[in-house]
């Protein structure tokens, strides 16, 4: 491990806990349009969003598909009217920009890298000011050296094209001093495996199984491997 110099780290469900981020974010914007709220919409928005974007991973679906199918899911089985599907999910990605429930360990693990002496670039999909606000609002921002968000590359993880973008930022280092720190498989572990970095899967549900470099459960289990 000791030639480890730079670490990818995902944000979402990696840091911050995605789920009550979404939770937070649905309740007010629901309020705000007079949309009839639940813990079981919640429940719907997260598993559908989680079902489409994989899709949107495999490169099957735009972002602007699993925006749309999304919406349509829940103004069908909650019977409201949505006029603007666009306009409202920016609506919702304000309110989720105010959203940064973070996960437990976050500060401690990420203090401990930096000090350390690790090299720490957000690796994102997601745009820029969303993801960058929720980072400054949770005070995690500063141990960060950089950031790769797939709005502003153009390409999103898994994507080789992805992964050229944060290699050529890096000064293309060896493969092998690059960790990348993620709960997905479908974007974190297969982009990173597949580019021959060293993978490190946070595995916070105990999902199926994945040949990643290294497992954990809990953020605080990386200072065991780092």
């Amino acid at each position: 491990m000791s030639k480890i110099k730079y670490i990818l780290v995902d944000v979402d469900d990696t840091l911050l806990d995605f789920y009550k981020c979404c939770h937070t974010a649905l309740e007010n914007l629901f309020a705000e349009r007079g949309y009839p709220f639940s813990e079981e919409l919640v429940k719907d928005y997260t598993e559908w969003g989680n079902e489409l974007w994989k899709i949107h991973e495999r490169g099957e679906a735009t972002w602007r598909e699993v925006c749309e199918k999304r919406w349509m899911r829940i103004s069908e089985k909650y019977s409201f009217f949505i006029p603007n599907i666009l306009e409202l999910d920016d609506r919702f990605r304000f309110y989720l920009g105010e959203a940064h429930h973070k996960i437990e360990g976050a500060d401690e693990v990420l203090s401990y890298l930096h000090q350390k002496g690790y090299k720490l670039y957000v690796a994102s999909n997601s745009t820029e000011i969303y993801q960058k606000k929720r980072l400054k609002d949770s005070n995690l921002i500063s141990y960060f050296d950089g950031f790769f968000l797939s709005q502003t590359i153009g390409a999103s993880k898994p994507k080789k094209e992805f992964f050229d973008y944060c290699f050529s930022a890096l000064g293309n280092p060896d493969k092998k001093a690059v960790m990348i720190l993620g709960d997905r498989i479908t974007s974190d572990m297969v982009g990173g495996k597949e580019y021959g970095i060293i993978t490190c899967w946070f595995d916070r549900r105990g999902e199926e199984d994945f040949p990643s470099d290294y497992k954990i459960h809990s953020l605080k289990e990386l200072k065991e491997i780092l």
